[in-house]
């Protein structure tokens, strides 16, 4: 399955703990998300919705190497769907371009509002 590129949308990484240790590198396989042209982390939108509901499972005292915590992550991102960054950096190619610029026109335009 190709990649629409249009259905693409940044997700925000976040560090957690003392140590700061990235959360998609933690929690996230890499067929998760890709990494965007300007070097962001791009994903579909239903990822995303995934993504911020492991978020509001996370408090101050969630162990997250803890076995239950694991595996309730795991059965929720069964229903992830699944990117490849070798397909995204072919589509990207093909597209021409700077992808990402598209998606900083659309914040100056939001910022215009």
């Amino acid at each position: 399955m190709a990649i629409d590129l249009d259905t693409l949308v940044v997700l925000e990484d976040l560090t957690i703990g003392a140590d700061e240790v990235s959360l998609l590198g933690e929690l996230f396989p890499e067929s998760f998300y890709v990494v965007g042209t300007e070097g962001n982390y791009l994903t579909t939108m239903n990822n995303l919705d995934l993504f911020h509901r492991v978020l509001e499972m996370i408090d101050k005292d969630t162990n997250l190497d803890a076995a239950e915590f694991r595996e309730e992550v795991t059965a929720m991102l069964e229903d992830a769907d699944p990117l490849s960054q070798e397909e995204y950096d072919e589509a990207a190619e093909s597209e021409g371009g700077d992808l990402d610029e598209d998606y900083e026109d659309e914040d100056e335009e939001d910022l215009d509002r």
